[in-house]
């Protein structure tokens, strides 16, 4: 029995039929068909195909902008980044780097024009600021590399960041001169503890001042999370608001403007003892069932994090005449339990901390 042709075609007045084809998807969303008399000549014609795209793509991208790999770069991670990630990325795209090298064919960015914009960053911004631009930065030229996109090599070489990292150290040498403020004390703590009693602020603030949570883990917590017998909560979520647009497309994708993540590193997954006064707080306002979500809206939704600070958190500080954000407050609990003899690693774990690095850099603050 005759095998029944892949396709008859009628090519200047004669008749040809293929008894094998197959079709593919370009890097650059194209499809293309090629035939042949046998299988081993279609696969040779999809495999020339290719290295013809591939020649033409790295013959074009020499033309390609910053801004051309930028545009590819984000579409290529879209449909994995968690809503926070991608966030992050298209905003350290656009209001830093785009404005300063969008317009840059990529293939003429040089150390010397980084060098000189992370010094510029360092004084507007800060070192931290300068260290998230420059791991996105980075992280793009090294995935165009690999995809044949206008970059030829890394501009970005060890001793660029290395340089940033010395004048800012020399700053910090000059700023230590200066006697430095203690930020808060444990009155302070206590103060905001007891006048938040019967405010929507009560468990959110002692979930971050008696327990280390970030507001975002806070806010996510369920009553499912509590283990009253054991005394213990478990943290493994927080609430995330990006917008639809930007999860559109995405694994995130949702009607809602605020979301259930994981949390931010795999270490923040952790259980926790409970307070004292915490547990006899929620169990004074625990509801039959106990189930779903802790702090809710009046729908029985997630807050934000935007409506409680406005409407809750900032005119609790205003009442007590402090000027404290809800993230300061989860670097008091680290703050007081240091001071008080605990060992800085198990203080970082309870925190979500991978390392005890980052307590010490950026919450081991003034405690009087």
């Amino acid at each position: 029995m005759n095998k029944k042709p892949y396709k008859v075609v009628t090519q200047n007045g004669k008749i040809y039929a293929y008894p094998y084809g197959k079709k593919i998807t370009l890097p650059d969303g194209r499809r293309i068909e090629r035939r042949g008399q046998t299988k081993r000549e279609v696969e040779e014609k999809i495999r020339q195909a290719r290295v013809e795209y591939e020649n033409e793509a790295v013959k074009n991208s020499r033309f390609l902008t910053v801004a051309d790999v930028a545009d590819s770069y984000l579409e290529e991670f879209k449909p994995t980044d968690a809503p926070q990630t991608r966030q992050g990325r298209i905003h350290h795209l656009e209001r830093y780097i785009l404005p300063q090298f969008g317009k840059m064919k990529a293939s003429k960015l040089t150390t010397k024009e980084i060098r000189k914009f992370y010094d510029s960053l360092l004084i507007e911004k800060g070192l931290n600021k300068v260290v998230q631009v420059n791991k996105i930065l980075r992280h793009m030229i090294g995935w165009a590399i690999n995809n044949g996109l206008g970059f030829v090599k890394n501009p970005i070489n060890k001793d660029v960041m290395a340089k940033i990292r010395r004048t800012h150290q020399r700053q910090q040498r000059f700023s230590e001169l200066e006697p430095e403020t203690p930020k808060f004390s444990r009155t302070d703590i206590e103060r905001i503890i007891e006048q938040s009693k019967g405010t929507r602020c009560d468990v959110l603030v002692q979930l971050q001042l008696l327990h280390g949570l970030r507001i975002g883990e806070a806010l996510a917590l369920k009553w499912e999370d509590v283990d009253f017998n054991s005394k213990t909560i478990h943290v493994r979520s927080q609430v995330s608001a990006t917008s639809k647009r930007i999860r559109k497309g995405t694994d995130f994708e949702s009607d809602t403007y605020l979301i259930e993540t994981p949390t931010k590193t795999k270490g923040s997954n952790r259980v926790l003892p409970l307070h004292p006064t915490t547990r006899e707080l929620l169990i004074q306002n625990s509801e039959e069932g106990m189930t779903g979500i802790i702090t809710k809206t009046r729908n029985g939704t997630y807050l934000s994090y935007s409506n409680y600070r406005n409407r809750d958190f900032k005119p609790l500080m205003q009442r007590l005449g402090f000027n404290y954000t809800t993230h300061a407050l989860r670097g008091m609990y680290g703050a007081v339990c240091v001071a008080d003899g605990e060992y800085i690693v198990n203080v970082a774990q309870r925190m979500g901390h991978s390392d005890a690095t980052t307590l010490i850099k950026h919450y081991l603050k003034g405690l009087i």
